[in-house]
């Protein structure tokens, strides 16, 4: 199944600035529909190339087949709801079987995958960060420093 997928992008640097996300994402946005005179190398200068939005810019062929204008604010609904919060296994039940369920809606289009992999990946992060946990999900010992 695409959420196993998760599991194998584990240890790549995040973004957990949640004004850069919007702001990623509305300049993804204006660039995709036309509304913003923003070239991709701009973006990519903007970003430093931040690993977000080469996600939102990758499997660009896939958004033809899904009405992006719909499917991204539905994924990023899940993703706001969840942020910056301790998640419990019932939140990542619930936030499974809505991304699932947006996986469905959206024909398991390539692109949307990703998008939502992405936030899951940034929910994690945050909620191990938030818990104390480390990268690899195990407590901190005693003295560990947060990495800056």
């Amino acid at each position: 199944m695409w959420w196993n997928a998760v599991l194998h992008r584990k240890g790549r640097k995040r973004v957990t600035d949640y004004r850069q996300i919007s702001n990623i994402l509305n300049d993804f946005w204006g660039l995709y529909s036309g509304k913003k005179l923003v070239g991709i190398e701009q973006l990519y200068k903007r970003y430093g190339g931040c690993p977000f939005l080469g996600i939102l810019m990758g499997n660009l062929n896939s958004t033809m087949r899904v009405d992006v204008s719909k499917a991204l604010p539905e994924m990023y609904e899940v993703f706001k709801t969840y942020r910056g919060m301790i998640l419990t296994f019932e939140d990542w039940k619930t936030i499974r079987n809505k991304f699932n369920a947006l996986d469905e809606k959206y024909g398991k289009n390539r692109w949307c995958q990703d998008v939502m992999l992405e936030f899951a990946l940034i929910l994690e992060e945050d909620s191990d960060e938030l818990s104390g946990k480390t990268k690899l999900g195990q407590p901190k010992t005693v003295g560990e420093k947060k990495a800056a």
